[in-house]
């Protein structure tokens, strides 16, 4: 009988203590601190929601948060939540004083997309180079760009460095799932000008009557140069004064300096318009004088013509021949 006794007696016992143990531990408080801070810059990230089990908090400047009195759990949930970031969940066990927690915040993603016009025209400038904190992006054919994945940031810097253009920069802010810009270039040329002195220098090397100075005239025209197909210019064409297409070049002015003796282009009245930096149109009248002297020929021809140009870094380039109209023929 004594031995039932004792072993009830040891039995409630070890209740009691195992009780009273676990009632002290559900007692006991601690403190849970720490940094929020942005995972890509690690710059700490103030003005966060900080919540933790049934209590919440702010950051300060310094991104720093503190809660005290917090009673030991195998589990609290954490959630951190600010502007622009994605929000952070994660359950943490509290078995201690103190509990110090660095939580990094993952930036939100979004879009920059947009187009890139000239300032005057206000047409589309393709093939520039776009950068967006580092990134680049160059526009296709409507002056179009983008950028995917771009981590949310009040201040994005979007820069342009194109050839013949003023630079662009401007500071941005990305706060929402696509941000969209129309950015238009300022210019940094006078086509009027530019194309006046090209004009000026074709005419000089043709007066020449040097054969020598082919490959310089070759020089001004771009490799898909092509005369157009029109009634007045094929006529011009099949008379051998102006080149069908580039490989036609050498052999149209070798052939025109040596049939004739005396060969001048008079350009005049040039009105050059620009498109974008690279894309423009000169019209202009031309009167084309050939003469042979064993031969007592002599040919005048006044056209009115439009020259198209293009180029990229460099001067212009003429990409095409039009003869709009035959004004008179001298013989």
């Amino acid at each position: 009988m004594w031995r039932g006794f004792i072993l009830t007696l040891l039995i409630a016992s070890t209740l009691w203590i195992g009780c009273g143990e676990q009632g002290e531990m559900e007692a006991r408080e601690g403190a849970v601190f720490g940094l929020v801070r942005d995972a890509l810059s690690g710059e700490p990230v103030a003005e966060a929601e900080v919540r933790l089990g049934d209590k919440s908090c702010m950051t300060g400047p310094d991104g720093m948060f503190r809660f005290e009195h917090v009673p030991y759990s195998p589990g609290l949930k954490l959630e951190v939540s600010a502007p622009g970031y994605e929000t952070y969940v994660d359950e943490i066990p509290l078995d201690r004083p103190e509990l110090e927690l660095t939580i990094e915040l993952t930036r939100k993603k979004g879009i920059v997309f947009g187009w890139v016009k000239d300032g005057v025209s206000k047409a589309p400038v393709p093939g520039v180079e776009v950068k967006l904190d580092g990134e680049s992006h160059t526009t296709d054919q409507d002056g179009n760009f983008f950028f995917l994945d771009v981590p949310y940031s009040p201040d994005l810097r979007i820069e342009i460095d194109a050839p013949h253009y003023k630079p662009y920069s401007e500071r941005v802010s990305l706060d929402k799932p696509e941000l969209e810009l129309s950015i238009y270039l300022e210019r940094d040329f006078d086509e009027q000008r530019e194309v006046e002195g090209m004009i000026a220098e074709l005419e000089k090397l043709i007066s020449s009557d040097d054969p020598n100075v082919i490959p310089q005239l070759k020089g001004f025209f771009s490799r898909d140069y092509r005369a157009s197909d029109d009634e007045n210019t094929t006529f011009v064409v099949s008379l051998g004064l102006i080149p069908k297409n580039y490989e036609d070049i050498f052999p149209c002015l070798s052939s025109v300096f040596k049939k004739y003796d005396d060969v001048r282009f008079k350009f005049s009245e040039i009105k050059a318009e620009a498109t974008t930096a690279y894309l423009a149109r000169a019209k202009m009248l031309l009167t084309i004088h050939v003469r042979k002297v064993d031969k007592e020929e002599e040919v005048e021809v006044d056209l009115k013509c439009t020259l198209s140009l293009k180029r990229r870094e460099g001067d212009w380039k003429i990409s095409g021949w039009k003869l709009d109209e035959i004004i008179e023929i001298r013989q």
